[in-house]
């Protein structure tokens, strides 16, 4: 997830060079799908995997490209291993995992922590008892549920998964879209696009 959103940014950087100079971009990792509609469609995981990390630089990622082409290598492999046909494939087949199996796929990610790990859970792969722990939760958890762990001195992988177990236990199979509905909007998504959409 973490991946595909860098991957995104990159993809509205390069549009928004190309509006900038009126020069089309040169990316072989996004070819056009609509020239006139300026939308580009989203590589596929093996594209990701065998673009060199240079190219995925060039295209803004930074240091993250490096990550993203990781995790793209060992998204393919998971695949071959496990007999799907694409890295796409092998995501969607972690829709019918239980959560605990979806989060471990996803940890072995380059660049992925408990976190982005729970979102992508939670808002891709119908994990929907999955908690990301930001924050806004871990406050709601220490006033609300365990006051206790206000005397944790840091969010460690058991005190991480202590704070989605109250939740779990409280609100049950939907726990997730509980936490979602507790924390307060984000700025961001209350202001208006000033971009255009990226097909993904």
């Amino acid at each position: 997830a973490a991946a595909a959103a860098e991957a995104a940014a990159a993809a509205e950087a390069a549009e928004a060079a190309e509006l900038a100079t009126g020069a089309p971009a040169r990316n072989k990792l996004m070819p056009r799908m609509d020239i006139s509609a300026h939308w580009h469609a989203f590589p596929p995981v093996e594209v990701l995997a065998a673009a060199p990390e240079s190219e995925l630089r060039e295209l803004g990622l930074g240091y993250r490209a490096k990550f993203v082409r990781n995790a793209a290598v060992k998204l393919v492999a998971a695949a071959e291993r496990e007999g799907f046909e694409s890295g796409a494939a092998y995501l969607l087949s972690l829709r019918s995992r239980p959560r605990p199996e979806v989060i471990s796929a996803l940890l072995a990610l380059d660049g992925v922590g408990p976190k982005v790990a729970d979102c992508v859970a939670l808002f891709s792969l119908d994990q929907v008892d999955a908690i990301p722990v930001d924050t806004h939760v871990w406050r709601i958890a220490c006033r609300d549920y365990d006051t206790s762990l206000s005397a944790c001195r840091s969010l460690t992988p058991a005190v991480y998964e202590r704070v989605g177990d109250l939740f779990r236990r409280r609100f049950g199979d939907h726990a997730g879209w509980v936490q979602r509905a507790a924390t307060p909007p984000s700025p961001l998504r209350l202001a208006p696009p000033t971009h255009r959409r990226v097909a993904i």
